[in-house]
Formats: structure tokens, C-alpha cells, sequence
């Protein structure tokens, strides 16, 4: 037996299913439809960074296509898995660390629908049969692996480990029963490996089952979840409703509703406003200069991008020609340091000369111009 398997069978809280992404990842994919993953629990919760939980609803009802994964970090992921773990326990003397490809699920009752496919199972203390299979270990810890974010983010204490990820590790755990998850990250720009070990939290476990089987209850009505303020959740109510028909509901509370959508567009338009005013600032001060450094660190990069021609992406024809622009860019604070500044300026200086504002009358309208006062 292999001795990825012969550890999947010791973790207490689940069970290997037939689903394998290495032999058959069509079958795989197929087959995360009908259940709900460690990564869908994160979306169901709505910490997903590009999926909401409406879509993903949709998804499992079969009435969308799974979203794709975006390209780059997570295809090159999958594909150093097992090179970025062999390296993780060369460089940290564990013992062999196994690469895992196949599904488990939970086999508490009623949640049988809950599934994981850990990357990685680390055992400890092991005993083998005569076969060479293992069938004891103190403990299996499960092990997870990332190519998206940095070392120096993620042990900010403001930033830390990303939500989504650290719902995926507690719902690994609770599927699994495991006691520890560990956490393994290539950082591509010093290609240096890192490590964090997190262990259960079990009060966030059970909040997180009841999270996911309320979602799943939903699934199973053929129901939405919760309204979502994201945009991708906003798309997939297209795919909810895909026909419109010529009828009318009325709606008693709507006038409410819509006050409030008013008065958020006259804030939005106002803050718009500030925004090309601030931005405006930003290159008048610094002229033909193109870093505005600031005491914390950030900066204004300001470049400028030449002409361009748009066109139709379905016939290639020329649509229109954009002018040429300069860009105003909020940038973080960096390691690599700046030119000497040739300058020490104020952007208050020069807004305190004042803003020329579009001219309007007490109600708010602009005036009309002559022609339109004749007509």
C-alpha cells in the first residue's frame, strides 16, 4: 500500500474517496460539485478573493461553470508542490514528508459532504508492517502549500496570513481531525521557503461547520445565499436569473431604497471629484518629476502613458484614440531606496490658492450657455 494512503486511513475524522487530482483531475473537478471543499468553505464564508459565495452556490446547483482559476501562482503551485515540500523538510530535518493528491471526507454524520485534498502528510513516530506500509504514528499532521504573497506580508501583524487561507487550514482540520496544519510558502522573489505551524482551534471550527452547512442547506433548497457586496457576486445574478419577463412587482419599502441609492451616487460623484482634485495636486506640484515621496515610506508614481488606439475585440476595427495621459499611482513603501529628493514641497501650498469648481445656481443645476437659453 502506499504510504500516502496508509496515512490518509489514520487520520480519525475522515476517509480517502476515489477522487484523485494526479489520475484523473477531470473526474476531480467533476467531483468537487457534489460536495464542499476546504477552499469553497472559505467562499461560502464570503472570504474568497475572487469568487463569491453566490457563484459558488450556482456552481454546486450546476447552473455555472466553476469560475477558472487565475493563471500564475496557483498553476505554478501545483506543479512545485512536490519540490517545494521535499525542499521544506530537507531544510527543516523532518521526517519524509509524502505529497497528496487524493480526497478525503468527513465522516462525522451529517457532514459527509465536507471534503479537503490536503498537499502534503507529515507523520511522526512511525511503525511499518511487513509489507513496508505504515500502521501507526504518534500523529499526522497535515501540511498546505503556497506561491502567492511574501514572507515580510504575511508576518505583518496588521496583514498576517490571509483570511481565505486560514479558513482553508481549520477546514482541513475539521474534516480530517488532524491536530496541526502546517503552512508552507515559496516566496518567488528571494526564493526562500517558509513555515508556520497552526494548530486546531476548535471554537472556530465549530462555527465554521455551522457556516458550512447552512450554506450547503441552501444549496440542497436550490436558494442564494446571503446578499453579497462584491462585484463578482453582482455578475452571477445573471446566471441566477437568466430570463426576464414583462411583469411588475410592487415594492412597499422601495422608496427607502432608493433615497439611499441616490445619495450614494451624489457622495460618489463628490468624492470622484476630490479624487482628480487630490490626483490633479499630486502633478502639479511635481511638474515634470515622477516620484512624490512621502515620511511614511509610500510614494506617488507618476508616469506618463502615450497614445493609444482602442479597438473593437470582436471585429479589430479602430474604435477611438486615447490621448496621452499621466497616471497617478499610491504605491507602498519599498526597500529599494529612492533618488535624493531634488525638493521639499507641499500639495497644501498649492490648494490654497483655491479649486476652480464647475459653476451651478442654488439648486445645484450648471446654468444653461446662451444657445440653449434662447432655444
Amino acid at each position: 500500500m502506499h504510504d500516502t494512503e496508509s496515512l490518509l486511513k489514520l487520520l480519525p475524522g475522515c476517509e480517502p474517496t476515489d477522487y484523485d487530482s494526479a489520475a484523473d483531475h477531470e473526474a476531480w473537478l467533476r467531483g468537487r460539485r457534489f460536495t464542499l471543499g476546504a477552499s469553497d468553505i472559505a467562499t461560502a464564508m464570503g472570504a474568497s478573493g475572487y469568487k463569491s459565495a453566490a457563484r459558488l452556490s450556482l456552481e454546486k446547483r450546476g447552473k455555472a461553470e466553476p469560475k477558472p482559476i487565475p493563471p500564475g501562482f496557483a498553476k505554478w503551485g501545483h506543479r512545485l508542490e512536490p519540490q517545494i515540500l521535499e525542499v521544506w523538510a530537507e531544510e527543516n530535518d523532518l521526517s519524509p514528508v509524502y505529497h497528496n493528491t487524493r480526497t478525503v471526507r468527513c465522516k462525522r454524520e451529517g457532514l459527509s459532504f465536507l471534503t479537503c485534498t490536503p498537499d502534503g502528510l507529515w507523520p511522526s513516530e512511525t511503525a511499518r508492517a511487513e509489507d513496508g506500509s505504515i500502521v501507526q504514528s504518534r500523529s499526522v499532521e497535515l501540511v498546505q502549500v503556497k506561491t502567492k504573497g511574501t514572507w515580510d506580508d504575511w508576518k505583518d501583524p496588521e496583514k498576517g496570513i490571509p483570511v481565505e487561507y486560514q479558513i482553508q487550514i481549520q477546514a482541513e482540520l475539521a474534516v480530517t481531525g488532524a491536530e496541526f496544519h502546517n503552512l508552507v510558502w515559496l516566496d518567488l522573489i528571494p526564493r526562500e521557503v517558509h513555515w508556520v505551524r497552526i494548530p486546531r482551534v476548535e471554537a472556530f471550527i465549530q462555527r465554521m461547520v455551522l457556516a458550512a452547512a447552512t450554506f450547503w442547506e441552501c444549496v440542497q433548497a436550490g436558494e442564494l445565499p446571503p446578499v453579497e457586496a462584491t462585484k463578482d457576486a453582482y455578475q452571477a445574478l445573471a446566471l441566477a436569473f437568466p430570463q426576464v419577463e414583462e411583469k411588475t412587482v410592487e415594492l412597499e419599502d422601495g422608496d427607502a431604497y432608493a433615497d439611499e441609492l441616490t445619495a450614494i451616487r451624489d457622495e460618489l460623484k463628490l468624492l470622484e471629484d476630490r479624487e482628480r482634485v487630490i490626483k490633479s495636486l499630486v502633478i502639479r506640484t511635481l511638474e515634470d518629476a515622477r516620484i512624490g515621496l512621502m515620511p511614511s515610506g509610500r510614494y506617488f508614481s507618476t508616469p506618463l502613458i502615450s497614445e493609444t488606439t482602442v479597438s473593437c475585440k470582436h471585429c479589430g476595427g479602430e474604435l477611438y484614440t486615447k490621448a496621452p495621459q499621466r497616471q497617478v499611482r499610491l504605491q507602498k513603501a519599498r526597500k529599494k531606496k529612492h533618488q535624493k529628493p531634488i525638493a521639499t514641497l507641499q500639495l497644501a501650498a498649492l490648494e490654497s490658492r483655491g479649486i476652480l469648481a464647475a459653476q451651478t445656481d442654488e439648486s445645484g443645476e450648471a446654468p444653461p450657455n446662451d444657445e440653449e437659453s434662447e432655444g
